[in-house]
């Protein structure tokens, strides 16, 4: 189980415990639980590292042939229609260009990157996902050019695994016995997540550390606002909307981020989310850590691999709704939430960006 499927899995995002924390409808639904669900039956897949490297990583030859036909599919078709410099309808509105405009940029991954390598499907949350994919290592460099200048460090991770900490802990018993009451509960419910079958992992986009004290970790998290939003009953449903990222944290992140604090270990105590717009820059925040709202979170999910998943049962919508801790769940969220600060905006002029040469931009 990743931070990816973690909201679902607790059931946030289900409709009404969602509606309650304003989380909005793109990212509401119960078939996000069902996904999970028929995610986690395939528990068996991978164990070791080797089972890791079998099912997660292509081979240098279904790489360069997936690249091949990206390629050959990019050079027929021109990517780019310009509409700032239109001139205006007899009614001076430039929406119908924009919209044309918009509607170029997502046929072609609608019609050019339906099956390509990448495996985006061509729904307008694939195309999503692949702005964000694509702009993520401009919001990394964001965190990298504003913290190395505060004398910190922003490093490279791949993914935490749960059963390092329970390992790490296992070898050195002094360890364990200087952990408080909360920590050895989190310890207490992943043994018995392990001892199912549900493993757990994080893969943050970074880790930051003090230069001067490597023992200080703080996660790193970037998230990319598309500007392209879908508007139904109409001719051309997907236009550009680029809004200012508010200072308020959105509800919706907070169990990805509270999980990926977990899995890097005890000693890290918050977390910096980057949300990077296309033309109106950027915001930083700081999350700390609540080891309240992570205890509950774990025993949401070892309920959930109980009564679903070992049960071959998938869940019904809103599932769990009248269980006290979703309550809970939901008072916390919102006070990570308040407690959450902003730490700076970054205006789009000082973000550094480099156009890559086989993907269109918003100029």
């Amino acid at each position: 189980l990743t931070t990816s499927k973690v909201a679902a899995v607790i059931g946030t995002v289900e409709p009404l415990v969602a509606q309650r924390l304003g989380i909005p409808k793109g990212l509401q639904g119960g078939y996000r639980a069902i996904n999970a669900y028929y995610h986690l039956l395939r528990r068996g897949d991978i164990k070791t590292l080797e089972d890791a490297n079998r099912v997660l990583i292509s081979s240098l030859d279904e790489r360069k042939r997936g690249l091949a036909r990206l390629n050959k599919r990019i050079d027929k078709r021109k990517l780019w229609k310009e509409w700032e410099n239109h001139k205006p309808e007899a009614d001076g509105n430039l929406q119908r260009h924009r919209e044309q405009w918009a509607y170029k940029y997502t046929y072609w991954y609608r019609s050019e990157r339906k099956k390509d390598a990448l495996g985006y499907d061509g729904f307008v949350g694939s195309l999503r996902c692949a702005w964000g994919s694509i702009h993520e290592a401009t919001a990394v460099l964001v965190a990298v050019n504003y913290f190395s200048a505060r004398n910190m460090i922003v490093s490279e991770c791949g993914m935490f695994a749960g059963e390092a900490i329970l390992q790490d802990y296992r070898k050195r018993c002094s360890a364990f016995n200087n952990l408080n009451f909360a920590q050895r509960v989190q310890l207490t419910l992943l043994r018995k997540l392990h001892d199912l079958g549900c493993y757990i992992g994080a893969t943050p986009d970074g880790i930051i550390t003090r230069s001067n004290d490597k023992s200080c970790v703080e996660a790193l998290e970037v998230k990319n606002h598309c500007p392209f939003q879908m508007y139904q009953n109409h001719k051309n449903p997907i236009r550009i909307v680029d809004k200012e990222p508010t200072e308020s944290l959105p509800k919706s992140y907070i169990p990805q981020l509270q999980l990926e604090m977990f899995c890097i270990g005890f000693h890290c105590r918050s977390a910096i989310l980057i949300r990077l717009t296309a033309t109106k820059g950027s915001i930083i925040h700081r999350i700390h850590r609540n080891d309240e709202y992570i205890e509950i979170v774990l025993r949401r999910i070892l309920k959930f691999f109980k009564n679903y998943v070992v049960a071959q049962k998938p869940p019904e919508s809103n599932f769990g709704s009248n269980d006290r801790t979703l309550e809970r769940i939901v008072e916390l969220t919102h006070r990570i939430a308040e407690e959450s600060s902003v730490i700076a905006r970054i205006p789009h002029k000082d973000i550094q960006r480099c156009q890559p040469f086989n993907t269109p931009l918003l100029r």
